[in-house]
C-alpha cells in the first residue's frame, strides 16, 4: 500500500531513482528546498517500508489564450488566465509497471480540483492544469488523462479544470 506525504527532511531522497536522470537529480538536489521556500509544492508517494517511491511537484502559473488548443479556448477571455502547473512527476525504477505513475498523477489531480472547489478559503482563481512532458512516452501517458498538447509546443500539455472536477 501506498501514502503520500509532503516532504521533509526525515525522507531519504539518495535512494530514489528514475529513468530520467534531470528528475532523479532534481528530487536529489532541489524538491525539499524549493518546497519550504514555496517554490513548488513537492508531494511523495511512500511504501509501506516508508520509502519514496515516486514524487511530484505543482505549483501557479499563468497561461495566454494564444498558445492553447483551440479545443479549450471556446468562451475564455483573451487576457492571460491562472493555471496550476504540474512541474514534475516521476516514479522509482523499483516500481515500474505497478502503476504508480497513474497514482501519482491521480492524487496531484485530486489535491488541485480540492484546491479549486474549496469552501473553506478562497484560493487564487485558475482554470486550467499544465503540465511539462519530458519525453514522447510522457506526452502519450498524460494523453491518455485527457491532457492535450499545447499546438506550438507539444511537450507541454494542458487539461480544461473542468474535465478534472468532472473525472
Amino acid at each position: 500500500m501506498y501514502r503520500f506525504a509532503p516532504i521533509d527532511e526525515s525522507m531519504d531522497r539518495t535512494a530514489f531513482n528514475c529513468e530520467k536522470e534531470q528528475l532523479t537529480a532534481y528530487f536529489r538536489l532541489y524538491a525539499r528546498q524549493n518546497h519550504e521556500r514555496r517554490i513548488a509544492t513537492c508531494m511523495v508517494c511512500l511504501d509501506a517500508e516508508d520509502r519514496v517511491v515516486g514524487y511530484y511537484t505543482f505549483a501557479m502559473a499563468q497561461i495566454a489564450k494564444h498558445s492553447l488548443p483551440p479545443e479549450v479556448v471556446k468562451g475564455i477571455p483573451g487576457y492571460p488566465l491562472g493555471a496550476v502547473r504540474i512541474g514534475r512527476l516521476a516514479r522509482d525504477v523499483s516500481v515500474r509497471g505497478r502503476g504508480v505513475g497513474a497514482l501519482l498523477l491521480r492524487d496531484c489531480l485530486t489535491r488541485i480540483v480540492g484546491l479549486a472547489i474549496s469552501a473553506g478559503m478562497p484560493m487564487p482563481a485558475f482554470r486550467f492544469i499544465l503540465v511539462d512532458a519530458k519525453t514522447a512516452q510522457a506526452v502519450q501517458f498524460y494523453q491518455g488523462f485527457g491532457f492535450v498538447c499545447f499546438k506550438d509546443t507539444p511537450s507541454v500539455l494542458v487539461l480544461p479544470l473542468a474535465t478534472a472536477i468532472e473525472a
